[in-house]
């Protein structure tokens, strides 16, 4: 993800990524354009299929840029100490991070939620970086004495896959940021009271 994550940081392509976002936020994954994005992004059509064939490339791209940079806010998020819950949280939302809030205030969040289904290799590619992230922290944190992933399973990767699959099914009905925090809250308490040593 290493590799990824400074790929992304070409200012040309963080540009780009970011102006769609804008404009899958603002109009939708079907009605945003190319011209739309090349717009938001201050450069001419051409110049934009010269980095990506489609929109649906560029979907792909925002969402590997995502898990990029998502595996390494948790990963950092997670470090932090504190309490089991607290270190929960704090991952939860490193994973979520600011563009979630963006994407739920959307009134095209679902569609994008669902368009994200398109890019299911990415996806999944994506989500098995963030599972080795939360196994890797929770064999640690066993070996420590703080966590005992056992109650749940002997496997810290199938631990860390629930916690995710959890994590994702707080926003299937497209709540409002504020339920979604909310939610996230709660599910870091559960799993930091079912985990702790």
């Amino acid at each position: 993800m290493d590799k990824k994550i400074e790929q992304y940081q070409d200012p040309k392509l963080r540009n780009i990524l970011y102006a769609a976002f804008d404009a899958f936020a603002k109009y939708g994954f079907k009605r945003t354009s190319m011209a739309d994005i090349a717009d938001g992004a201050g450069i001419s059509r051409p110049a934009l299929y010269m980095h990506f064939k489609n929109k649906n490339d560029i979907f792909q791209s925002m969402i590997e840029a995502y898990y990029a940079q998502a595996c390494a806010d948790v990963a950092e998020a997670l470090s932090r100490g504190g309490a089991i819950g607290d270190q929960l949280k704090a991952g939860f939302f490193a994973q979520s991070g600011e563009a979630f809030k963006a994407l739920l205030d959307s009134p095209h969040g679902a569609e994008i939620i669902d368009v994200k289904s398109a890019a299911r290799d990415v996806v999944e590619e994506g989500n098995l970086a963030l599972k080795r992230v939360y196994a890797d922290w929770l064999s640690v944190q066993a070996e420590c004495g703080r966590v005992n992933f056992q109650v749940i399973s002997d496997d810290p990767a199938r631990v860390a896959s629930v916690m995710l699959k959890a994590l994702e099914g707080l926003k299937s009905d497209v709540p409002t940021y504020d339920d979604y925090v909310e939610r996230c809250e709660l599910l870091a308490k559960v799993f930091g009271q079912a985990l702790s040593a």
